[in-house]
């Protein structure tokens, strides 16, 4: 079938044919400060405020804990590896551990739930909630990493579980947790025997 020949002689009357630059399709007004600067509130107890916040960044040193302290090695699946450490970076493994170190007798599953999301949450986030700690983070927090313990307790229908902190937290609290702070506060840190 032949093709039809296109008259273009009268198209460059009607269409503004524009160069090709790095700023085509670019909207001009971008960046010309249209939007309100973000305006930061201030607050009084600075200094504490300040000390809260740089404790909250005090886990983060967990990573360096578990891989270089306690030598643990890599996954030699790269893409499983990612998965383990993207679960120990949640902030609901840091909430789940630091629950642990607080209580001294295990927790259930429900009542660690109970904890973490509080009572008041209805039941299909209290079910989603405890099967991702049983099937997802305990796997990889308890098993793969060691920083909690936990037993299975068959009950009829309904497995529970009994979880607590390992030794290997504690040892990262002890020598992390409790010297960061020491440091961020610039001062003696309360320790079990002043209680």
């Amino acid at each position: 079938m032949p093709q039809a020949i296109v008259d273009t002689s009268e198209l460059s009357d009607t269409f503004t044919v524009r160069p090709l630059t790095a700023g085509l399709g670019v909207n001009p007004d971008w960046n010309n400060g249209s939007q309100p600067a973000l305006e930061v509130p201030a607050y009084a107890g600075i200094q504490q405020i300040t000390q809260l916040t740089l404790m909250f960044t005090l886990w983060a040193r967990v990573e360096d804990y578990l891989y270089n302290e306690c030598q643990l090695p890599p996954l030699d699946n790269g893409k499983e590896e990612k998965r383990h450490l993207g679960v120990l970076r949640e902030s609901e493994t840091s909430i789940l551990c630091l629950l642990c170190l607080l209580n001294n007798e295990p927790y259930s599953a429900g009542r660690l739930v109970d904890a973490m999301i509080g009572q008041a949450a209805n039941a299909d986030q209290r079910g989603n909630a405890r099967k991702r700690l049983i099937n997802r983070t305990l796997p990889v927090i308890a098993d793969r990493y060691g920083l909690l313990q936990y037993r299975e307790n068959n009950q009829g229908n309904l497995k529970e579980y009994s979880i607590t902190r390992s030794k290997r937290l504690a040892v990262f609290a002890e020598t992390h947790l409790a010297t960061g702070v020491q440091q961020i506060i610039g001062g003696e840190f309360t320790t079990g025997g002043d209680q």
